[in-house]
């Protein structure tokens, strides 16, 4: 029953904010003479947070990528500028949320330092989907004085990780999201943000190396996300030249094209830097994300059977393609440095 009751409340939401937005006026294309319309973005979208939340609800799905999941539907929600949208997501997320802190009551004392990072996000996303809990909040806070900053980071913040090590790309981004979630929570997690981000020299300008493309996109994405508060601000190219740089650099590799995954986080990274659906690079990003949805509402390979390597693809080519409610707007780039973008965009309005 208790389960009927919430699929039926989370129905009656989704049936009175879809329709709105999706058959409101007559489809307009998505720019003068796209082949998709607002309706498709519309759709697309739906469609992909409706396979997010399906296999959100699996519960070995959900007990392995709780976390996860919790901060998906928040950042989506909190930074929609699309009200149907951000209802949705708000909804799902805190069914989602409810279950999670139902089912994490107290901190495990036998958690590694990786357990209570995962455990501090999902508490920290539930937090901020409703759900606070400062005993939770407590708990955390004296369990992570267990660790020592190189637990959490495989790194000593004061000293930096090596030049030359492999896993350079890896071990910043995944500090940078330690630290920025925590910092964003209350509690440290060995060292603050800012003893994280002084290493990001190391990899700039950044470069592909024998690791391929993906640790440096995950890199030069989180960067942004934490500069900009995952979509909650834009960001001048100014502030971050070598993130910018990069991303307009590579966004018509082959690789990130064919990559819903990256390709959608280049789009909303690059949206935050100001490029909107006049630039050809964008519509580009669109059209390719557009016409690689599969049919059962996702992105990425339907062979993959990790859950992660399905839902994840979905989300940030949700990000990629929706709008947002940036609170603080500021000047996007220089005049001097939009009439650079635009015709170095200009090589890529074929397709």
């Amino acid at each position: 029953m208790i389960v009927t009751l919430r699929v039926s409340a989370l129905a009656l939401i989704f049936a009175s904010t879809a329709p709105e937005r999706l058959f409101s006026g007559a489809p307009a294309p998505l720019w003068p003479g796209s082949r998709f319309t607002e309706a498709d973005r519309a759709r697309a979208i739906d469609r992909g947070l409706e396979f997010i939340h399906r296999t959100a609800l699996d519960p070995a799905n959900f007990a392995d990528y709780g976390s996860d999941y919790l901060w998906c539907f928040y950042e989506i929600a909190s930074t929609s500028s699309d009200r149907a949208l951000s209802v949705r997501a708000a909804a799902m997320g805190k069914e989602l949320a409810a279950r999670w802190m139902a089912e994490h009551p107290h901190v495990d004392p036998k958690s590694s330092a990786d357990d209570l990072a995962d455990f501090l996000f999902g508490a920290y996303a539930a937090q901020q989907l409703g759900f606070p809990n400062s005993a939770l909040k407590e708990e955390i806070r004296r369990a992570s004085a267990r660790f020592s900053a190189a637990d959490y980071l495989r790194f000593d913040p004061a000293k930096g990780p090596r030049a030359d090590d492999p896993e350079l790309h890896d071990l910043l981004c995944d500090a940078l999201i330690a630290t920025f979630t925590a910092d964003q929570y209350g509690v440290t997690l060995g060292a603050p943000y800012r003893d994280a981000a002084r290493w990001l020299d190391l990899a700039r300008p950044y470069k592909v190396g024998p690791g391929g493309m993906i640790p440096v996109v995950n890199l030069v994405t989180h960067v942004v996300y934490t500069t900009n508060g995952y979509g909650a601000n834009s960001v001048s190219p100014k502030t971050l030249p070598s993130e910018f740089a990069f991303l307009r650099d590579h966004f018509m590799d082959r690789e990130i094209l064919g990559d819903g995954e990256m390709l959608g986080e280049f789009l909303d990274c690059l949206r935050a830097f100001g490029l909107t659906l006049r630039d050809p690079l964008i519509q580009r990003g669109y059209a390719e994300l557009l016409s690689s949805q599969n049919a059962d509402g996702s992105w990425g390979d339907m062979n993959k059977k990790d859950i992660y390597n399905r839902y994840h693809p979905t989300w940030t080519a949700i990000d990629g393609l929706r709008d947002y409610r940036w609170r603080e707007l500021r000047s996007a780039y220089s005049r001097e440095s939009a009439v650079a973008l635009l015709r170095m965009s200009a090589a890529y309005s074929r397709f």
